[in-house]
């Protein structure tokens, strides 16, 4: 392959690798300039009801049988 065209690539691979990381830095700015976020609304999770806990129903015996070897 002559100098020429050796040089030519390279500066093709070049270009692309700009191009490729202008764009990405395009879409970053972008995306960063378009996201807004909502205020956050608190709970107070001390007043939560106590859990009533695990219960086998009759649909998880169910399962538990077929699951059985």
């Amino acid at each position: 392959m002559t100098e020429a065209k050796k040089t030519e690539r390279n500066d093709r691979r070049k270009f692309l690798k700009d191009l490729a990381v202008a764009g990405g830095a395009t879409a970053a700015v972008v995306v960063s300039g378009t996201a807004h976020g909502d205020e956050i609304e608190v709970r107070d999770d001390s007043v939560r009801p106590a859990s009533p806990g695990y219960k086998v129903t009759s649909h998880v015996e169910t399962y538990y049988k077929k699951a059985r070897f």
